[in-house]
């Protein structure tokens, strides 16, 4: 069987759902670590920002194609817990050295947007023209310059931002 070693080879015996909770076990040691250890290298944080500017453009879209109060409150409730797993998922990195600071400032951008959102949806409950206009406004609040700015920043040193700078 193949979960199981022969015993004249001296190792112990090891079911099947033992050996699995055991790789469970390792691997949940394994990635606990993640926030805490190295850096991660340029190619690496290249994928990680292209990943994050996909799943906010993925989470805008219901927002873009709202058209009645109730679909942009909807859509920036998406948009909202896009902006925040976006600021967890760049918080929980060690970003190259010299975009560690830039890397800083997006994620409290980024979390800093996702609360500037709630105008947005206050705004369309009294229908859609005033939540474009909300929206409007919104991009040019001091969250929005903070993310435009980190997000040059890091492009400007030689990174990959993928669609955060279209964000």
């Amino acid at each position: 069987m193949l979960w199981r070693t022969p015993a004249r080879v001296g190792y112990p015996r090891m079911s099947r759902p033992r050996f699995l909770l055991l790789a469970l076990a390792a691997l949940a040691v394994g990635l606990g670590g993640c926030g805490g250890g190295a850096r991660l290298s340029k190619t690496e944080y290249d994928h990680k920002l292209t990943a994050v500017g996909r799943e906010l453009a993925e989470a805008s879209k219901p927002l873009a194609r709202a058209k009645t109060g109730p679909e942009f409150v909807s859509g920036v409730e998406q948009i909202q817990d896009g902006l925040r797993k976006a600021a967890d998922d760049l918080g929980g990195v060690k970003p190259p050295e010299d975009v560690d600071s830039a890397n800083d400032r997006l994620v409290e951008a980024l979390r800093g947007l996702a609360d500037e959102f709630d105008k947005v949806k206050e705004a369309a409950k009294g229908g859609a023209k005033k939540a474009r206009e909300a929206g409007a406004r919104l991009a040019k609040s001091k969250p929005s310059e903070k993310a435009r700015q980190a997000v040059l920043e890091i492009q400007r040193r030689g990174y990959d931002v993928g669609l955060l700078s279209s964000a």
